[in-house]
């Protein structure tokens, strides 16, 4: 490969990656940030940053990203190494140019809708996802998730309930107490669903949100997610 061959694919590299760095960034500021969404990773360590200080997330991502570039330079080699620090400059650079241009004003306000374009996430058609659930960036959804949880990983399963949501959404303690005692026996219990519903109904008080994750299962015709293996 002779050298004008060799600078056009890196330009092609180069531009491949700016394109990416500003559909990740948007996809959070004019999506999932303005809708009260948190994902994974640093960028959702910088949306909770954002969220409890003000503090612009390109510059939470940069600051904390900062350790990728001593590992991709001596592990990777130099030239990987130059690679990610330009996505670290460019996505902290598009975070923080969007946020600034976007603000916390949501594109658009159905959180289904923001979840699926923000996160990147592929949902099956027909499937069910409750209310005030983060679902990590690419998952696939197969199945209904329940609301107040964390759904991740392949397959999609429970990985908790979404606390950090429900605080700023202004759940109580008692609320979150409830969902959190509701979805222990649901998956900690060894009960088959059916099973875990009637223990569920006898052992947990009666609250709204315990009968909003009664009614979501009741009313689920693909099945709820599983837990964790």
């Amino acid at each position: 490969m002779n050298k004008s061959s060799s600078v056009l694919v890196e330009v092609k590299n180069y531009l491949v990656i700016t394109v990416c760095m500003f559909i990740i960034a948007l996809g959070w500021t004019a999506f999932l940030i303005p809708n009260n969404m948190l994902g994974g990773g640093v960028n959702g360590i910088a949306t909770i940053v954002y969220w409890v200080t003000g503090l612009s997330t390109g510059i939470t991502i940069f600051a904390l990203n900062l350790i990728l570039i001593v590992f991709a330079f001596k592990i990777l080699g130099w030239r990987f190494g130059i690679k990610t620090i330009y996505c670290i400059f460019t996505m902290s650079f598009f975070f923080s140019f969007l946020q600034g241009v976007i603000g916390d004003l949501p594109v658009i306000s159905d959180k289904l809708l923001a979840a699926i374009i923000g996160g990147g996430s592929l949902v099956h058609q027909f499937t069910h996802i409750g209310a005030h659930v983060m679902i990590q960036g690419g998952t696939k959804i197969n199945k209904d998730i329940p609301p107040y949880i964390i759904a991740a990983r392949e397959p999609v399963s429970y990985c908790g309930i979404n606390s950090v949501g429900l605080n700023r959404r202004g759940f109580t303690r008692e609320q979150i107490a409830s969902i959190q005692d509701t979805y222990r026996v649901l998956y900690m219990s060894g009960l088959n669903v059916t099973q875990a519903v009637e223990q569920i109904l006898d052992a947990v008080p009666q609250t709204v949100e315990r009968d909003a994750i009664i009614d979501f299962i009741k009313g689920s015709p693909r099945g709820i997610v599983r837990g964790i293996n």
